[in-house]
């Protein structure tokens, strides 16, 4: 329970995801004002990150980094001396 009332912690968890879905889904109630009940497949919805990497471990869906995690700023992160 490592940083279980660590507030940047919590804030990580819940930072949204884009994610498109492999396969169709039944019982997921993703948008609430939705009167659909599913996801079809190749669908592309933002989920929060612990919902999106439990089913990424399912391989349910395909998930895509922020923009702020491109190749670009992970080859400059290891040059900023402040590191």
């Amino acid at each position: 329970m490592v940083g279980y009332f660590d507030i940047d912690d919590i804030i990580t968890e819940e930072e949204p995801v884009s994610v498109i879905f492999q396969e169709a889904v039944n019982g997921v109630g993703i948008d609430p004002s939705s009167e659909q009940n599913y996801v079809e497949q190749v669908s592309k919805v933002e989920l929060p990150f612990w919902l999106a990497s439990e089913l990424r471990r399912r391989n349910v869906v395909v998930a895509h980094a922020p923009g702020c995690f491109n190749q670009k700023t992970r080859v400059e992160l290891p040059v900023d001396p402040a590191l």
